[in-house]
């Protein structure tokens, strides 16, 4: 039975994510498991630019996010009310998200990211009478798709000055 340890999870993503921007000619290192918002640093010698990339896996069929982290839920009773979103200090920040048996890479700025758990949320967890979802919910790879970027890794290349 595969371990579905979460750090062991993000340890896996951020590697192929590294892999993925070697790949593509993109210099990058992984930061220490205890950076708080910043997973990969991708640096492009001929621009002299770097970004910073928050990279989440999944080994499992559906993807599993904390709604109370970028949106804002107050829990009256055992029912669960949207109050909004939460306010980001840099929604800019490159997220992809990483399919890990599939090796697929979804990428989207956490702005983005923010937007698509809103919207799944609201859509699919705050029904009339429903009661509370918990912390976490559920998003479909399909849902995923529709909010990652087409341009997949030329996204990082442009924010690096690159060509695609």
């Amino acid at each position: 039975m595969p371990d579905t340890n979460k750090q062991t999870t993000g340890a896996i993503a951020e590697g192929m994510m590294v892999r993925e921007l070697k790949r593509h000619g993109i210099r990058a290192v992984e930061l220490p498991r205890n950076s708080p918002t910043i997973d990969i640093v991708a640096y492009d010698r001929a621009t002299g630019k770097t970004v910073g990339i928050q990279a989440k896996g999944k080994r499992t069929p559906d993807w599993q996010f904390r709604a109370g982290w970028l949106l804002d839920i107050k829990q009256e009773c055992k029912r669960q009310r949207l109050e909004g979103k939460k306010s980001l200090a840099n929604k800019d920040l490159i997220y992809v998200l990483v399919n890990i048996p599939g090796k697929e890479f979804y990428y989207m700025t956490l702005g983005e990211f923010q937007d698509m758990q809103y919207k799944v949320y609201e859509r699919d967890h705050i029904k009339p009478g429903k009661e509370g979802a918990g912390d976490y919910f559920t998003v479909s790879d399909d849902e995923v798709r529709k909010y990652g970027r087409k341009e997949g890794m030329g996204f990082i290349k442009k924010a690096l000055g690159m060509q695609p």
